[in-house]
């Protein structure tokens, strides 16, 4: 494509406050603003994203999964809504962006012998606030993928569940993103997968082990514990009378789930990790305690409350409960592991500097953004799917949900490739995969071999980005820089010699090479740079 033809209105300078990536963008002509949190995608922007789409549909196409499109956005889908109350608690459970599948579904899927069946659909979202703070380009609308696996079996929504992991992971790999795939936060989820991608600029923080391959969400990391202690040396419990400075504390934080009110007990020092909770609870519904109760005593606490304590409260014995302001009396000599009420679990909000575990050396903390998931979700019963067996039985079926996010997966890129302000595109997703550029284009013999170079190109399917507009050199360069394709060509002085300069950006390696051995030489330099 000649460039002179292609709308990519470079900037010398960004007066936009943002990012580096977001300046890049704006700066290489990608994207403009429309709005105060909106971009439009432009020509290069547009090409990239199309290729996404396309790499993610030739991934899933292998798992015969099928495309749906709507012609109503995903609002209109929930004011037009005439789900069950069953089907709106599956919408709320999955987190879906769109109403429309699961009415569709519900509706045109009768028979177990329609299934198994896999369904995903592309489509232009609106995002609440907290979802577009934590994005990288901040925007109230994002480019979504949603997709949904139904099989009659567990073994076959599980066989599903594993194929689409690897799926996914294939797609990233292929987009060349510095990726991570940890254990989910879904709580509604009997298995959960989420994909992340490393940069400083994310909200959520991921903990690696120095010496090892684990790696989780900070709000689910675990890190070595210590052993519990022995139960002979429990003393016995005690109205406090004087405190003994080393002894252990103890913390409560109090929560409301509906009517019902849940203690945490927690070392003084330690500090909650709210999404495990919710994973124990299985539900997110909790709020904190805002009343003025005070239990007249611990036993009182222990009985009229759900209780719940960090299982490293085992590590040590005899803690003192002192000053907490849901307890009208202070204690000493408490351990939890004598009532039976109480129930210990991980709940500790582990921190980077810990010991990983299986002497993987130590935690190590690093910004992520995330950029999809894969759940495996509960059997779905009939109120749901009137899915009927061969005697007309309404029968439960299996069902997973899969998404991600390709506005957040585009930003990531650029952020990961960038090296200052100039881009480097993995060549599968690149706009183009040769920029070829003239040093004088109204050069004769120049303007020749660059004719000649193009069409060797295109016979050998490179899609190839002609400058051939009379611009300086320092110009041209310059803005090849924010254009980032992954392959460059330079035709100069040498033209008459027929002999031009290849240069693969991403390891830099530039050599001079004659036409006649322009495609070999290429190919060569490709492979070593794959390796």
């Amino acid at each position: 494509m000649k460039q002179s033809n292609l709308f990519i209105p470079t900037l010398k300078d960004s007066s936009t406050e943002g990012a580096e990536y977001i300046q890049l963008l704006l700066k290489g002509g990608y994207i403009r603003q429309v709005g105060s949190h909106d971009f439009a995608y432009l020509p290069l922007a547009n090409r990239i994203i199309q290729k996404l789409e396309l790499l993610l549909r030739a991934e899933l196409r292998a798992l015969d999964a099928n495309e749906l499109r709507f012609s109503v956005t995903n609002q209109l889908a929930q004011q037009e809504s005439v789900l069950t109350d069953n089907q709106l608690q599956l919408v709320t459970d999955l987190a879906l962006t769109d109403f429309s599948v699961i009415q569709l579904l519900s509706r045109e899927i009768q028979s177990y012998r329609q299934l198994p069946l896999t369904f995903y659909q592309v489509q232009t979202i609106a995002v609440d606030e907290v979802k577009r703070m934590h994005s990288l380009l901040k925007e109230t609308h994002e480019l979504f993928v949603d997709g949904f696996f139904l099989h009659p079996t567990k073994e076959g929504r599980e066989a599903i569940y594993q194929q689409l992991l690897k799926a996914i992971s294939q797609f990233l790999s292929k987009c060349e993103i510095d990726f991570a795939m940890l254990t989910g936060d879904g709580i509604h989820a009997l298995q959960s997968k989420v994909f992340t991608g490393d940069t400083e600029n994310g909200y959520e923080t991921v903990l690696k082990a120095s010496l090892g391959s684990y790696a989780a969400l900070q709000t689910l990391a675990i890190s070595q514990g210590s052993n519990k202690v022995s139960a002979k040396n429990y003393l016995p419990l005690e109205h406090l009378q004087t405190i003994e400075k080393d002894a252990p504390r103890l913390q409560i934080q109090l929560f409301k789930q509906a009517e019902k009110m849940i203690a945490v007990f927690m070392r003084q020092a330690d500090e909650l990790s709210i999404v495990k909770l919710h994973k124990v609870l299985a539900t997110e519904e909790i709020v904190d305690f805002e009343g003025e109760k005070v239990f007249a005593s611990l036993d009182d606490l222990l009985t009229e409350c759900e209780i719940y304590a960090d299982e490293n409260v085992l590590t040590q014995a005899n803690y003192l409960l002192a000053d907490c302001v849901f307890l009208a009396e202070n204690y000493q000599n408490v351990n939890l592991a004598n009532f039976e009420q109480v129930q210990f679990v991980d709940l500790r909000l582990v921190h980077s500097g810990e010991t990983a575990i299986e002497s993987q050396g130590i935690l190590e903390a690093s910004s992520a953004v995330r950029i999809a998931r894969v759940e495996n979700m509960r059997a779905i019963d009939s109120s749901v799917f009137h899915v009927t067996n061969d005697e007309n039985e309404r029968v439960q079926i299996e069902l997973g949900h899969f998404a991600m996010n390709l506005s957040e997966i585009f930003a990531l890129i650029v952020d990961q490739k960038r090296v200052g302000q100039k881009m480097s595109w993995p060549r599968a997703i690149a706009p183009f995969d040769v920029h070829l550029i003239a040093v004088e284009i109204q050069d004769y013999y120049q303007k020749q071999l660059m004719q000649f170079v193009e069409e060797k190109l295109i016979q050998a399917n490179y899609e190839v980005l002609v400058d051939d507009r009379e611009e300086r050199i320092g110009v041209k360069f310059a803005e090849a820089d924010l254009i980032g394709c992954p392959i460059r060509i330079v035709v100069g002085k040498k033209a008459a010699d027929q002999v031009v300069e290849l240069e693969i950006m991403s390891s830099q390696s530039k050599v001079e090479v004659r036409l006649d051995d322009l495609l070999g030489t290429l190919e060569i330099l490709l492979a070593q740079n794959a390796e």
